[in-house]
């Protein structure tokens, strides 16, 4: 399915950012008080919703890989370092690897399009210049 319908998957993963909602802004809420710099990551963290928050975090950004080439950047990175890819501990094959490259690329796509409509910076992370925008985002954070 993420293959052949990412538009589907990404309605079904919207779902389930909704129902995990109210426990994600209490999760947030827990350090909203400390100086501390806190990294949340995940697809749930939606920018409508965020949006909508009471007490938005000070720093929030999106992070993508909208590369067309990132199918190929996976299966080159699994075969390189097999022990540090989860798909590759998980003895993924390939139409279940091009099926979640291609929904990293659709999910991208679409974060970095709602990123825009809410006013929230987007950072595409490549492979080519992988830790130059890591960086980027980082000081985007430390701020």
């Amino acid at each position: 399915m993420h293959l052949e319908e990412p538009n589907r998957v990404i309605e079904y993963q919207n779902k389930e950012s909704h129902a995990l909602w109210p426990s994600i802004v209490s999760f947030c809420s827990s350090f909203s008080e400390d100086d501390e710099i806190h990294i949340v990551e995940g697809v749930a963290l939606l920018p409508s919703l965020i949006h909508k928050m009471k007490n938005q975090p000070k720093h929030i950004l999106f992070l993508g890989n909208t590369n067309p080439s990132h199918i190929e950047n996976i299966k080159r990175h699994m075969k390189q370092f097999p022990e540090k890819d989860w798909m590759s501990i998980l003895n993924y094959d390939d139409a279940k690897t091009e099926g979640m490259a291609n929904f990293i690329n659709k999910m991208s796509h679409y974060f970095k399009r709602e990123a825009d409509k809410y006013g929230y910076p987007y950072y595409e992370i490549s492979e080519i210049d992988f830790e130059k925008n890591l960086q980027e985002a980082l000081t985007v954070i430390s701020k």
